[in-house]
């Protein structure tokens, strides 16, 4: 009888054992398939040491250095690294644009709502600038959270290192952030914790950018715009055709927006770097102005600067994407080829001219590099990496990966641009 006990157990328990690892083997497969994968992407922006991605779904995703809760995961205070593409899932449902700063980002809904998180200041100089316009005090929000105060409804905005630009639905324009170099466009040197209307210059804008301490904008009638700090040239308001300036009036820092009326005579997309400038005009011609010590101006020649706008003559003859990081610059040609110049720091390199990338995809569409606002070097280049979209909406990487910016699952310098999957 007792013998007969058993064999009966041991038939129910072995059904009942393959039956709870048939459970368990079921749920590691449902959660790896429910596991977000990055797909197809509409936009991307490189930060310091992070990056952000809009999908085509309208998913926001970030990775990268998580120490100042810019990657919005709501890891409070997590000093950790996200290594591949988190999709953030608190604030809003559906996104169509976001922004990487300093430890810090800026994204728009599809409602047109603009969101903030990160850190709530940054710090320089033993001055504290405050950035995040979510909050009057200073914090670092760890998820999205809404700007109420400014334009209501936004169309566009651009992080910089310490300070940043929107435009409202309107069409109006809009900065916060650190202005101690003029650089948000309100006729003084003061900082401001939420969004100010620039009330001169142009009634109405259509796309602007923030760079280390200077902004780019242009109206809706293609004018350039510019102002902030110019000790480089990078308000690009000398005369025409003037190169090697000599420090001057031109080279002040300017409170107001200026238009700069060297150049093209209409604008479509412009980049403000680390004390220089890049634009696009609506001919597709690409122009740079500003420092050239590193060749970051693609001019052809070593150690070039100008503080007015000169027409980039190597590479292609038309344009469509162009990025100014610190020292080095990334363009996409109409025929989606992908171009470099200026200093890349791991290979030892510099290139003074438009330079060729003919690693990974055939045909590129859009490209955001790095913005590494501080000192140069190796080892102080760590930040600057690069986001590129080919053609088919694939996300590509490269650059320096020690903070997972990247996106690669590791924390790698990569030489040549590398496919994102994501997860």
């Amino acid at each position: 009888m007792i013998t007969k006990y058993l064999a009966l157990g041991k038939l129910k328990i072995l059904p009942m054992a393959a039956v709870v690892l048939a459970c368990i083997i079921l749920a590691l497969i449902a959660c790896s398939s429910n596991t977000p994968q990055i797909g197809e992407v509409s936009q991307v922006s490189a930060g310091y040491t992070h990056s952000l991605a809009v999908d085509n779904d309208g998913n926001l995703w970030a990775w990268g250095a998580g120490h100042n809760n810019q990657l919005g995961l709501g890891r409070n205070g997590s000093s950790g690294a996200n290594e591949s593409p988190q999709r953030i899932r608190s604030g809003a449902s559906s996104w169509q644009l976001a922004s990487a700063g300093h430890g810090y980002s800026l994204a728009i809904d599809s409602d047109g709502n603009l969101w903030t998180w990160g850190s709530g200041i940054t710090s320089e100089f033993d001055e504290h600038y405050q950035v995040n316009p979510a909050v009057t005090a200073v914090t670092r929000p760890s998820t999205p959270e809404q700007v109420t105060t400014g334009a209501g409804l936004w169309q566009y905005v651009s992080a910089g290192r310490s300070h940043a630009i929107g435009i409202g639905a309107d069409g109006s324009l809009w900065t916060w952030g650190n202005g101690r170099n003029g650089e948000l466009g309100l006729g003084e040197t003061g900082s401001h914790s939420i969004p100010q209307q620039i009330t001169n210059g142009a009634t109405s804008w259509q796309s602007a950018s923030a760079g280390r301490d200077h902004s780019l904008a242009i109206d809706s009638d293609g004018n350039l715009w510019a102002w902030g700090a110019g000790s480089d040239g990078q308000l690009g308001l000398g005369a025409a055709g003037q190169e090697d300036f000599a420090r001057g009036a031109v080279n002040i820092d300017q409170h107001i927006p200026q238009q700069v009326t060297g150049g093209a005579s209409s604008w479509r997309l412009a980049s403000a770097g680390h004390g220089y400038s890049l634009a696009i005009a609506s001919d597709g011609a690409l122009w740079a102005w500003g420092n050239g010590s590193g060749n970051q101006l693609g001019l052809g020649r070593s150690g070039v600067s100008s503080n007015s706008p000169q027409l980039v003559t190597g590479g292609a003859d038309s344009w469509q994407s162009v990025s100014a990081g610190r020292d080095l610059s990334v363009a996409i040609d109409t025929s989606g080829g992908l171009w470099i110049w200026g200093q890349v720091p791991n290979l030892q390199r510099n290139y003074s001219a438009p330079y060729q990338i003919v690693d990974g995809s055939n045909s590129w569409q859009s490209v955001s590099t790095g913005t590494n606002f501080f000192q140069s070097g190796i080892q102080e280049n760590r930040g600057q990496h690069t986001l590129i979209i080919d053609s088919d909406g694939n996300l590509w990487a490269w650059g320096a990966g020690n903070f997972g910016q990247l996106g690669l699952g590791n924390r790698s310098w990569h030489d040549v641009p590398q496919q994102v999957s994501g997860r």
